[in-house]
């Protein structure tokens, strides 16, 4: 937790597995890796939800009411599976992205759990796996 500490967060956003359990299947494990920080931090979990049947306006019409009232930074902790629909709904981009080339996003992300993304205006400006010993390991593409 202590790499947030600088980060100024004020909202916390996770997602929630769809309906009919198919989709998101690992938002209960990013909601458990979430909670602890949003007690320490005295914050409330925000949720959207994933999967077809789910609104793809949810993230980023939270996200731009919280930024109305708020300087404060958000974090989202979301399903690594999932990553790819969340930032094509955000409309976050990766540096360098070709508008028609529709893989670059999942092969500079891949699917690890301990990725962290750094936003500025809609572009990821950092990329960085906490490289969990035991789970993954370093993430491809981090620069």
């Amino acid at each position: 937790m202590f790499i947030f500490q600088n980060f100024n967060i004020g909202m916390i956003l996770s997602c929630r597995t769809d309906k009919d359990g198919e989709e998101g299947l690992n938002c209960p494990a990013a909601q458990r890796t979430a909670q602890p920080l949003a007690n320490l931090l005295g914050l409330n979990l925000t949720f959207c939800g994933t999967g077809e049947e789910s609104n793809d306006e949810c993230a980023s019409n939270r996200m731009r009411t919280f930024a109305k009232n708020s300087t404060q930074n958000i974090l989202i902790v979301w399903d690594a599976s999932g990553m790819d629909d969340l930032l094509e709904n955000i409309d976050v981009d990766f540096p360098d992205d070709e508008e028609d080339d529709d893989d670059d996003d999942e092969d500079s992300l891949g699917t690890h759990p301990d990725v962290i993304l750094t936003a500025t205006k809609s572009t990821i400006k950092f990329q960085t796996s906490m490289n969990c010993t035991g789970i993954d390991g370093q993430a491809e593409g981090s620069f």
